[in-house]
């Protein structure tokens, strides 16, 4: 899925995903150091970018996943066709689904935006 730092010697490492699915949204936390994907099954997997391993993955999607962002310190945002926002949060030393909104929105969101204004 990723190639990190390979410029620079990093890591390399290529992760299959369960059951077929691909790749539909990606996103980096650095601050925990994990890549976030979102999949076309309605996955949403937790990598570790140092080793390329799945750590945690979260299968409480009903449709595929659009789009993930980091949203803040520690925190991972999943939306998709299946007309709910749920939230993951990293909790000593592991990722959790936090909170769902249902029915957030009317039309079918296929992306999300995080904006932080600056003072």
């Amino acid at each position: 899925i990723t190639d990190k730092g390979s410029r620079s010697g990093g890591h390399k490492w290529l992760t299959r995903l369960p059951k077929g699915g691909y790749a539909k949204s990606i996103a980096y936390d650095a601050e925990t150091d994990f890549v976030v994907v979102g999949t076309s099954l309605g996955d949403v997997a937790f990598i570790s970018a140092e080793k390329g391993e799945i750590v945690s993955l979260y299968t409480n999607h009903q449709g595929p996943i659009t789009s993930v962002i980091t949203a803040g310190p520690r925190t991972v945002l999943a939306i998709g066709w299946h007309e709910s926002l749920r939230s993951y949060r990293f909790v000593e030393g592991k990722w959790i689904p936090a909170e769902v909104r249902r029915r957030t929105f009317y039309h079918e969101a296929t992306q999300l935006l995080h904006y932080t204004k600056s003072n």
